[in-house]
């Protein structure tokens, strides 16, 4: 197969695009990129860009067709709108906000030079691209801790079924080991709540819907149409499927380590099998999933076959083909020109230093102002030393005997004081954390 010289004078305005972006969201980019490497919950997210260029690469050919005139009013509409939220998450320091407008920037691009019907083609993208960014702590924090109380709870029904003697008080489940006296806590930590494998699992429940799908409408009218598609509606489905999936494999980890606590005690919980656990709850709720897809699929099977014979009679149409105007020419390089001032302002701001405060001593400040018209009250200083206010057979022995009375009276209360620590001190026992 030949394949075509490339033109390398129509590729510098596109890679001065992508620069002029990469540019724009540096800062974003790398602590999107750190977050990815460092956090858990979402490494899935150092895949998520090979799995959208590989996705693009599958329907290059579908969305060549699909590509209309470029639509500049809604596209930059977009494009600033993204630069906005830009600066409010850089000015209020909220990174969920600037990576949002991330995605919000694409979408704008997209539309700005190939019109809004390909960006319903490329929403797989999009969705596996918000599902790979990390949601604010706060959210974190309000998902986590109901799914830790919902993992303990299924936990210590399984726990005592295998007739092991236990206690729950919140997410600490209290097991007594066989010939033991002592009760070991075992704390549900969020790693094993199901939080970590959700975020996972809806992404690849996404994906796995999306290469399991039927085909394709040749062309396709309305937003809406997606409604009456039958892998839509699997795709949402098998992604609500993820959050019980990830909850019940996860209780069935903290079961098998309860069960295995109350017969070898701590040793269960420092040995390889907690570790190794872990990654076989990754496996069992893949199967899971797989399974409920191929559920779905045989559900929606019956009506695949009509569906297809209607898109195979459908004809295909042509739609014009988008050459470079000078227009066109125009606008990419206004793009350029918007995303690189937008680049230095906001990579100015990032890097700019906190604004020096001239502090002053209380004792510097006028004595009187001006407010409304009126003098405030004037607040002069005493600096009187403070008087120590001692019991007053000690005030008497300290008139006497000042180098003897007072000393004797501090060692007292420093007597008394350390007496008291030593009488309210107590021993505490922190719970083994299950994660």
């Amino acid at each position: 197969m030949n394949s075509p010289a490339i033109n390398f004078n129509k590729l510098w305005r596109p890679f001065l695009a992508a620069a002029a972006l990469c540019f724009l969201y540096a800062n974003v980019l790398a602590k999107l990129g750190k977050d990815w490497w460092t956090d858990d919950n979402y490494s899935h997210g150092l895949l998520i860009p090979f799995v959208i260029g590989y996705i693009i690469w599958l329907e290059f050919d579908d969305l060549k067709s699909e590509v209309q005139k470029p639509q500049f009013l809604f596209g930059g509409s977009l494009i600033l709108f993204a630069l906005l939220v830009l600066l409010g998450g850089t000015l209020g320091a909220e990174l969920f906000t600037q990576r949002i407008s991330l995605v919000l920037m694409l979408a704008g691009i997209v539309v700005y030079f190939w019109g809004a019907k390909i960006l319903k083609m490329l929403a797989v993208p999009f969705a596996l691209l918000l599902l790979a960014i990390p949601i604010p702590q706060i959210v974190f924090n309000k998902i986590a801790f109901p799914l830790q109380i919902y993992a303990s709870q299924m936990a210590i029904w399984g726990i005592r079924f295998f007739g092991v003697a236990s206690v729950r008080k919140g997410n600490v489940i209290g097991i007594l080991p066989q010939g033991s006296t002592q009760v070991i806590a075992l704390e549900v930590v969020e790693a094993c709540s199901g939080i970590r494998s959700l975020m996972t699992l809806m992404t690849l429940a996404l994906v796995l819907a999306y290469f399991t799908r039927t085909k394709r409408a040749a062309s396709e009218d309305s937003w809406f149409d997606f409604l009456r598609n039958r892998d839509f509606w699997r795709a949402i489905i098998l992604m609500l499927a993820a959050i019980p999936i990830a909850v019940f494999t996860n209780a069935a980890r903290v079961t098998a380590t309860g069960v295995l606590t109350s017969y070898y005690g701590k040793k269960a919980l420092e040995s390889v099998w907690h570790d190794f656990s872990g990654w076989l709850v990754y496996v069992a709720a893949l199967v899971l999933l797989i399974s409920v897809n191929f559920v779905l699929k045989a559900i929606s099977r019956k009506g695949a076959t009509a569906q297809t014979g209607e898109i195979e009679n459908q004809p295909e149409i042509s739609l014009p083909k988008v050459s470079a105007s000078p227009r066109l020419r125009v606008s990419v390089s206004a793009l350029i020109g918007i995303l690189f001032i937008g680049g230095v302002f906001i990579n100015w701001f990032e890097q700019r230093g906190e604004a020096e405060t001239q502090r002053k001593p209380l004792r510097e400040f006028p004595q009187r102002s001006a407010i409304g018209g009126k003098k405030a009250m004037k607040f002069v200083s005493t600096n009187k030393p403070k008087q120590f206010f001692a019991p007053p057979i000690i005030r008497c022995a300290n008139t006497l005997c000042p180098k003897v009375a007072l000393p004797t009276f501090m060692s007292v209360i420093m007597l008394r004081s350390a007496r008291a620590q030593r009488i309210t001190a107590r021993k505490t026992v922190c719970p083994a954390r299950v994660g």
